[in-house]
């Protein structure tokens, strides 16, 4: 039915899913009958939508491309959506049996779609988000790379959770993956997409556990969590080829989940009621975290400081450095300058050079010295 639904989208130039809708609805009511409810016809036409969208988009940029065909089946509703003794119950009959861990997950929130593959359910709730909190009593700082999250609370609690398995588990796959030397492009494929499978499930796993432990120790001390900016779009400038980086140097550096680390943050931050923000990056592993001067690398990432005489591991200056900014932002997050209407400047010296500037302020703010 998406098929369909493409197909007659870009013969008749469709480009809303109203218009689609109109169009195609009654040709797949004539061509399917009652074998398929209408809900899911509705949800044909709308990822047709956005396939086509997609395809449009690629065109006025000047891609070329190939007319999109969905090849993947699948079965998608978001009506008449219901779970009834640990059954999940859809049109026309379909009854999926629910694990006790699914229905936790699911008793208290509202489903949005099931969508139904050929190796597994994908249900999509919404959840209740906390208010945020904007008064906090800190910042949590943190600072990310491929070995390591490294945290400072207010308190000087400096904690790092490792994520060196994760890197080393990619070198091993992909060293596994450059033995294989068969001349076929169908095993090939299969075979590269099992180990980045892997390497994937791995890093999720270790990134929802740190991001979670993060977010729960900023609830729990009433923190605000400040990280860097553009984490994700640090990869294509820093570590590219002829930069005088070495190959392996590059993949270990490239291929740690910058972006996912930052997304998963910020929407656990909002579900827990947790503020995370972001702070300029520039020189936070550099600077001396208590005097501000450029520190001197030393062995096994130590920095020195000639001025002040801190000696400190990297991570935890850079935590610290983002921590320290983030206090800053915050506190000019919740102060913000506002001028009242009678604080004003009369005439405008850049017109007539004579007019003399006059400036007005509102005498009931300040204290006069006769009272």
């Amino acid at each position: 039915m998406v098929n369909e639904c493409v197909r007659i989208g870009i013969q008749q130039k469709k480009t809303s899913m109203k218009s689609l809708s109109l169009v195609t609805y009654p040709y797949l009511k004539v061509q399917y009958g009652n074998l398929i409810s209408p809900y899911y016809r509705l949800c044909a036409n709308s990822r047709a939508t956005g396939i086509l969208s997609t395809y449009r988009k690629s065109i006025r940029k000047g891609k070329q491309v190939k007319v999109p065909h969905c090849s993947r089946r699948f079965l998608s509703t978001c009506y008449k959506i219901r779970i009834h003794q640990g059954n999940l119950l859809l049109p026309q009959g379909v009854i999926i049996r629910l694990n006790d861990y699914v229905l936790k997950k699911v008793a208290h929130n509202r489903v949005r779609s099931v969508t139904l593959s050929v190796d597994c359910v994908s249900i999509v709730y919404s959840i209740e988000m906390n208010e945020m909190k904007t008064e906090c009593s800190g910042v949590l700082g943190a600072d990310f790379n491929c070995e390591n999250i490294t945290y400072v609370d207010a308190l000087d609690n400096i904690k790092r959770l490792p994520m060196d398995d994760v890197a080393n588990y990619k070198i091993q796959c992909r060293k596994t993956k450059s033995h294989f030397k068969r001349n076929d492009v169908r095993i090939g494929t299969e075979i590269f997409g099992k180990y980045g499978k892997l390497q994937a499930d791995k890093t999720m796993s270790e990134i929802h556990k740190h991001t979670a432990r993060m977010v729960r120790h900023a609830k729990k001390y009433h923190l605000a969590i400040a990280i860097e900016d553009k984490l994700d779009r640090m990869q294509g400038s820093l570590y590219r080829k002829g930069n005088s980086q070495g190959r392996d140097f590059r993949f270990k550096l490239n291929s740690w989940a910058r972006g996912e680390a930052k997304r998963q943050l910020e929407y656990k931050g909002k579900r827990e009621g947790v503020l995370v923000f972001t702070v300029n990056p520039r020189g936070t592993s550099a600077k001396c975290s208590k005097c501000g001067n450029r520190m001197i690398p030393e062995e096994n990432r130590m920095l020195y400081c000639t001025s002040c005489g801190l000696r400190i591991d990297r991570d935890s200056n850079a935590a610290i450095n983002i921590r320290n900014r983030g206090l800053e932002k915050l506190f000019s997050m919740r102060f913000k300058p506002v001028g009242l209407s009678i604080e004003a400047m009369k005439g405008n010296p850049m017109k007539k050079l004579t007019t003399e500037v006059i400036l007005r302020a509102d005498g009931s703010q300040v204290d006069h010295p006769n009272g």
